[in-house]
């Protein structure tokens, strides 16, 4: 397995595969799990294999036959068998192909993204191979949106492997960036290569983790150095050109299996607040919404339309300004609408940029209950609202649903070079930009947490390590007073190096762990971090997993699975409460175990083909935490369910889902005995991957079967 990620984790039968990184020749490798040998392999493709090329399953690929025939939708059907037919193919053994006619692989001109839809061993579908056990990988934040920016650059200096992104602790990747024309609206790569390994690794993903949410994201601060503010502009100012960037922005998106496309518009208000072109963004973003409805209506799933927003009140506050004459008056309610998700650069308050101006925190949470010199206080922003609390705030007020709204948090530091090093530099005046990596006055947060010259797991450069290596920290251990009077309400930490007179301003597990909560308990939907190759590597240290930690603290999670006819396991995540926790167990709303204190039990002698639904109650002497989930019993019927479904593609009653069928709000369907609601229309979409589909919490039902055994698995 050294070509693909790791042995599986499990004996079910699947296959992978994977575009090797770096690899220049449009080369994918397959490979097959815990089925030794076949005689026939097939397998659907958005390319058209090479014959001959390399070596297959243990046999050199002239030895193979290749039978390739395309498909009504395009794809491509392949077959491998020996050309010596007494022989069998020896899947211990990967399969390297090449592809000649790239098909709909050709996502974008100059970049190749070969995708693997379905594989068949010996006429037997196989599921692609997936690192969770049992082959079944669930949201890790289930509830919350944990989103990271992945990017595509970071594969050059940083040396980032697309390959590395935490998908088993972050639950949404935004792919930053693809470019476009600004006067015709078509796409277009900023870096084909890039994108070739980027685009690769983030389509196979979605494959691999179900719950993953994936957004293209067009924008940024620059697109290949151009300030992309008014390359937006321009496009939103003709409607054509609008229509066929969302047209081919969508197209791209199905075809890479993404499910989002993402705006970064930065900034609208660089021009000033009394011109933010609000009718042009609102116009836009309609357009756009328009051409995902389009497309979920016909794929029968749901997309996402998101956009990055700036975090001060002005910026805000210009989109309605009435002494605007391009304002709309509800622009953030009508924006609300038309988004699913809407993150907040809580970062980049304050920076080397400031000369002149008191240091200060680059991604406050909130400002202190200090009597700052007016003067200061709007230096460091607290008369703008610069910190989240202020954001969130502004945009709740304005009209935009809590739950939508993403906290931003960034994987870097910012640097600055004061006049003195009273309180650390906190609130000296900035002099000039400080050390940095890549660029002046700015390093990855693995370079502060690892000073060494190790770009994947340290800093990219030796140009800040002497800064860092004689760093004085004010945080929750070092420094306590004055961090407390500072830092605490503002949730960041600092530290300063006496060597280079550098204030340094960053987020820890412990900032990004207060901000999560902060988020909680505003009911927002989630955090975003600014860009995932710039978190530890170590585990203990990293921020993405500090944050799933804070989102799966809450999550019990109860799932099932091993359902029979009279029998089902039940297992549970454990709760971060303080305190001994003990566990009471419901099945259809009666208590039928409680004061366990291990997570996982097993159900018999149930009823066959009977609905039942467990609930579990975590608790302690201050705080408890709760989840349920309903499944059935197999029963004698359920094979005859699939056919009824099949003559009939209109559910609305409880039967085993059916692809083909379509599904109107609030209709049920079960898979593996576990019984799902669709929350909207839908068709084709696998109830097990969330989306549209939700777990209905069913309690108060008569449990007619007595006393079940509970026995402790």
């Amino acid at each position: 397995y050294s070509l693909l990620e790791a042995a599986p984790l499990n004996d079910v039968k699947t296959y992978d595969f994977k575009a090797p990184f770096k690899d220049y020749n449009n080369k994918i490798v397959l490979s097959i799990n815990n089925v030794p040998s076949a005689k026939v392999v097939e397998f659907t493709s958005n390319f058209k294999p090479k014959t001959g090329w390399g070596s297959c399953f243990g046999t050199r690929a002239d030895l193979v036959n290749f039978e390739t025939t395309q498909l009504s939708n395009g794809e491509y059907l392949t077959k491998l068998s020996l050309k010596d037919s007494e022989g069998s193919l020896d899947l211990t053994q990967t399969c390297d192909i090449m592809g000649t006619d790239s098909g709909n692989a050709l996502v974008l001109p100059g970049v190749v993204v070969p995708i693997v839809s379905s594989v068949k061993v010996d006429g037997k579908d196989l599921e692609i191979e997936r690192p969770c056990a049992d082959n079944v990988c669930e949201n890790p934040t289930p509830g919350y949106t944990n989103a990271a920016y992945y990017a595509q650059w970071a594969v050059w200096g940083r040396k980032y492997n697309p390959y590395d992104f935490k998908y088993d602790k972050l639950n949404t990747i935004i792919y930053a960036f693809i470019g476009f024309d600004k006067n015709t609206g078509n796409i277009k790569t900023l870096d084909a290569s890039a994108d070739s390994w980027g685009l690769s690794a983030s389509a196979r993903a979605v494959k691999k983790y179900p719950y993953l949410k994936s957004f293209l994201s067009f924008g940024g601060w620059t697109n290949n150095g151009v300030t992309t503010a008014p390359m937006f502009e321009q496009l939103a100012s003709n409607q054509q050109s609008m229509e066929n960037f969302a047209k081919q922005s969508v197209e791209l998106m199905r075809k890479l299996g993404f499910n989002g496309i993402d705006i970064d518009w930065e900034w609208w208000s660089d021009y000033g607040d009394d011109v933010a072109p609000a009718k042009k963004m609102l116009a836009f973003f309609k357009v756009l919404r328009a051409e995902l409805d389009k497309a979920s209506k016909a794929d029968g799933k749901k997309y996402y339309l998101a956009i990055a927003v700036n975090g001060a009140r002005s910026r805000i506050e210009a989109m309605e300004n009435p002494n605007n004459p391009n304002s709309v008056a509800d622009f953030w309610k009508q924006t609300g609408k038309l988004m699913d998700e809407i993150n907040i650069m809580n970062y980049d308050y304050q920076g080397g940029w400031g000369t002149g101006a008191p240091a200060w925190f680059q991604a406050s949470a909130a400002f202190p209950n200090i009597n700052f010199s007016p003067e200061v206080a709007n230096s460091i922003g607290k008369t703008g609202g610069w910190s989240v609390q202020g954001s969130v705030d502004a945009y709740i007020k304005a009209g935009v649903p809590a739950k939508k709204l993403i906290v931003g948090l960034p994987l870097y530091a910012r640097s600055m070079t004061v006049a003195s090093d009273t309180d650390g530099g906190l609130l000296q005046t900035i002099t000039a930009p400080g050390f940095g990596d890549y660029e002046a006055g700015v390093f990855d947060y693995k370079c502060l947490i690892n000073p060494v010259n190790d770009p994947v797991n340290g800093c990219g450069t030796a140009k800040p390590i002497s800064g860092l290596s004689d760093l004085v920290y004010y945080d929750i251990s070092s420094n306590v007073d004055i961090f407390n009077k500072y830092g605490k309400v503002a949730m960041q930490p600092w530290a300063y190096s006496p060597s280079t007179k550098t204030f340094v301003t960053f987020d820890d597990v412990w900032s990004v762990n207060e901000k999560t909560k902060y988020a909680k308990s505003k009911n927002l939907g989630g955090t975003m971090f600014w860009q995932a190759d710039g978190d530890s590597t170590d585990t203990n240290k990293s921020l993405i997993n500090a944050v799933a930690k804070v989102y799966a603290s809450d999550t019990i999670n109860v799932s099932v699975s091993d359902v029979t006819e009279n029998s089902a396991s039940i297992s549970w995540n454990k709760p971060e409460l303080d305190g001994s926790i003990k566990y009471r167990v419901l099945l259809n709303g009666e208590t039928i175990a409680e004061n366990i204190t291990s997570q996982s039990y097993v159900l018999t002698n149930l009823d066959k083909g009977t609905r039942y639904t467990i609930e579990v109650i975590a608790s302690t002497s201050n705080a408890s935490r709760e989840d349920s989930i309903t499944f059935e019993t197999i029963g004698a019927d359920d094979q005859n369910n699939d056919q009824n479904n099949d003559q009939n593609n209109n559910a609305g009653s409880t039967g085993n889902w059916n692809a083909e069928a379509v599904y109107n709000k609030g209709d049920k369907v079960i898979v593996n005995g576990v019984t799902y609601e669709a929350q909207w229309w839908t068709q084709g979409n696998n109830p097990a991957d969330g989306g549209a589909w939700k777990k209905p919490f069913v309690s108060g039902e008569a449990w007619s079967q007595g006393q079940a055994l509970l026995a402790v698995k």
